[in-house]
């Protein structure tokens, strides 16, 4: 059809065989004939594939089929306008995906750097509410070690304290019982000498 006829004017090529300072297809009004003498442009596209634009050979394809000069080349230019419209579109499109990946990325990142700090902030106070619960237990030990220290302490006082008074009583006893003891031989005694003056 129409459009095998013009097969070949347009073919892709890869980035890496152009340089990145290839000349964008100009649409300004300068006469055609000025850049028709440049048979082949570069129009970037997305960065990563060139189209290679070969306007003298499709001006010549359009005058072959029988149009003036003057037409092929408008249609020549409009082709290229609307190829450039659409590479650049597409370049846009793909650098808003691009842009888009990085700020998925980015964001991701700032999540996983947010859940890492929540982490470790969680494990922090989780040190140091174990270390103060650590701190309290051995207080509360303490505490309780000495109270058991005093009270044995008062308990063994007390039980002295009741032994010397057992003692004291104990001696007493034994002293009463020796002084009702002279009394009582006294007495007898006593009693006993009346009886031999009669």
């Amino acid at each position: 059809g129409g459009v095998s006829r013009f097969k070949g004017v347009l073919s892709p090529l890869d980035a890496s065989t152009f340089p990145p300072s290839a000349i964008r297809l100009s649409l300004s009004p300068s006469p055609f004939s000025q850049w028709r003498q440049v048979s082949q442009q570069l129009v970037k596209s997305n960065g990563k594939r060139l189209f290679l634009i070969d306007t003298l050979a499709l001006v010549r394809r359009l005058e072959a089929e029988g149009l003036p000069s003057k037409q092929a080349e408008a249609i020549t230019a409009a082709i290229t306008e609307v190829l450039n419209g659409s590479l650049e579109n597409l370049s846009l499109s793909v650098v808003s995906k691009s842009e888009m990946q990085k700020s998925e990325i980015t964001q991701e990142a700032n999540l996983s750097k947010l859940k890492s700090e929540v982490q470790s902030s969680q494990e922090h106070h989780f040190s140091l509410l174990q270390h103060e619960n650590e701190k309290l237990r051995h207080d509360i030990e303490k505490m309780r070690s000495e109270l058991r220290h005093e009270i044995d302490k008062v308990t063994a006082e007390h039980r002295l304290d009741l032994n010397l008074e057992r003692g004291r009583i104990r001696d007493e006893l034994t002293n009463q019982n020796a002084v009702t003891s002279n009394l009582t031989n006294k007495l007898d005694r006593v009693s006993v000498f009346p009886k031999f003056t009669h």
